[in-house]
């Protein structure tokens, strides 16, 4: 059981490490639209959007939300990406797409999206499909 004097001293050593004033980050929201002419311009030459259509070098995304990284059928992945376990939603997706060597070593992936903005709009279309 912790004493008064221990909670007391816990609280502010907590209280000393937040920032006064800096509110926490806020989830970006993405827009569809403008996600749909990212996705057009930045990822179409990899990624299909749907099965079925001209094989391309990474895998379709329709379905994505749920997916677990690195098994799709008929692509090779790298070791990492096999193994991570990794499932497909928002967050994810979003700390993939900001640095994808970097996030999952060994990837073939190699195109980063740093800008919060049009990571959340390229999220905010997957979702669409």
């Amino acid at each position: 059981m912790m004493t008064i004097s221990r909670l007391i001293l816990s609280g502010l050593i907590f209280g000393a490490l937040v920032l006064p004033g800096v509110a926490p980050a806020q989830p970006v929201i993405g827009n569809a639209d403008a996600g749909q002419k990212t996705f057009e311009a930045r990822c179409a030459t990899c990624h299909a959007l749907e099965p079925g259509r001209a094989k391309k070098k990474g895998p379709h995304m329709q379905g994505i939300f749920g997916r677990t990284a690195g098994t799709q059928k008929g692509f090779r992945y790298s070791k990492t990406m096999r193994q991570s376990a990794l499932v497909w939603d928002a967050y994810t997706l979003d700390n993939y797409l900001y640095d994808p060597p970097h996030t999952m070593k060994g990837t073939s992936m190699v195109l980063k999206t740093p800008e919060p903005k049009d990571r959340a709009d390229l999220i905010a279309y997957l979702k669409t499909l």
